[in-house]
């Protein structure tokens, strides 16, 4: 009997993350496909529109930084929620904006959900669950984020195609409240002596480990370099489509929702325990599929069902990769469990923002053909970096 409520309370657990992942990923992409709509109603331009998303990635870097040594401090618990709840807040700045001005103030708040809600749901896996189970835990994280864009924008445009984007946006907030509500419930409170370092907040010393941990570094540098690659090509993918297959806009939210399938298919199964694969493994199996099948999507003049189904396996290989690496970071960690996620969320984020700068130089120098040439270099270096990571920790276990 006992068994069976540990195991009901570590699946517990690994739904509530999937399910704040899933809020978090839904409120920071839910704005995207209105961007022309709303640039008509608030008298400005989608190109201005599109800088919000990317002023909210830029800005949680540091916020992220920020905030880890101070979670693993005060609590993880208390700083995941702070996240959950500027979600309702940015919602409700959406909802009622009158002007583009106003909208900015939706960056600030997007920045703290960006910088807490992912790596604070990894660290509270690492810090309640024994190691086996927090692979699962992870994945259904990440099984969250792409429900989101399979499902959750699909429901937001539709009801924004009947009532407008504002209505959507006022259904995305009671959606958020509600979820809040359920997660303040769920979210186990903090375990006496779950923090790993005793420096207070703000002082260099938190990162004081990577020193030291050149393994753990090395994954999280592969993070930014794997997120340098596919972002190369996300930032891109809807004008890739339409530009050389000229499909139109309706045909590109189903590609979308194509590919979504195929990171919840490989975030999925990598996180399952009938999977028994090493995680290096994982993570280099699934670096070697989204890299090879994305640039052969950018390289080769292929047919768009081809195309099409080469963006979706992509999908599942970065699925792999994400699932196995954040476990490994998160198993790993010898500085605070936060500390480290939190960096490795800020990396991801310095990656996808090179990601779409490399990219657009790319395509401007040599179309996609030199585009799929950087993705393919940044996917080669983040597999040496994790084959190099997995070799220094054969040889550290050998040493013991």
């Amino acid at each position: 009997m006992e068994v069976e409520q540990g195991r009901a309370n570590i699946n517990r657990l690994s739904i509530t993350i999937g399910i704040a992942c899933f809020l978090w990923m839904l409120n920071f992409l839910g704005i995207t496909p209105f961007y022309p709509f709303m640039a008509e109603d608030l008298d400005t331009s989608v190109a201005l529109l599109g800088q919000i998303t990317a002023l909210i990635a830029i800005i949680s870097i540091p916020i992220g930084i920020i905030t880890g040594p101070v979670a693993d401090r005060f609590g993880y618990r208390k700083v995941l929620l702070s996240g959950i709840f500027t979600l309702s807040i940015g919602s409700l700045i959406v909802a009622f904006s009158p002007t583009y001005k106003f909208l900015l103030m939706l960056v600030p708040f997007g920045a703290i959900s960006q910088a807490t809600v992912r790596p604070l749901s990894i660290a509270i896996a690492g810090a309640h669950l024994a190691q086996e189970d927090r692979r699962r835990a992870v994945g259904l994280a990440t099984v969250g984020m792409s429900t989101a864009g399979v499902f959750g924008i699909p429901v937001l445009t539709l009801i924004g195609s009947f009532w407008g984007w504002r209505m959507s946006f006022l259904c995305l907030t009671g959606l958020n409240a509600m979820l809040t509500i359920f997660l303040v419930r769920s979210i186990p409170r903090d375990r006496e002596g779950v923090e790993s370092i005793e420096s207070p907040p703000l002082n260099p010393r938190a990162y004081a480990w990577m020193l030291t941990d050149v393994a753990t570094v090395l994954l999280i540098a592969s993070t930014f370099l794997r997120e340098s690659s596919i972002w190369g090509f996300y930032t891109f993918r809807g004008a890739f489509f339409v530009e050389t297959f000229r499909v139109g806009s309706q045909h590109i939210g189903w590609i979308f929702s194509i590919a979504g399938i195929g990171l919840l298919s490989g975030s999925a199964i990598a996180g399952s325990h009938r999977f028994r694969l090493p995680l290096s493994m994982i993570a280099l199996l699934g670096i070697t599929i989204m890299t090879l099948c994305c640039t052969l999507t950018l390289v080769l003049s292929l047919g768009l069902v081809l195309a099409v189904a080469l963006t979706m396996i992509t999908a599942f290989g970065l699925g792999f990769a994400m699932v196995a690496t954040d476990t490994m970071i998160v198993n790993l960690a010898k500085g605070g469990r936060a500390t480290t996620t939190s960096l490795n969320r800020a990396a991801a984020n310095i990656g996808t923002s090179i990601g779409g700068v490399s990219g657009g130089l790319m395509l401007s120098l040599g179309g996609y053909r030199l585009l799929g040439v950087s993705v393919f270099l940044f996917g080669i270096a983040a597999f040496l970096f994790v084959l190099f990571s997995s070799f220094l920790r054969g040889r550290r276990k050998a040493g013991k």
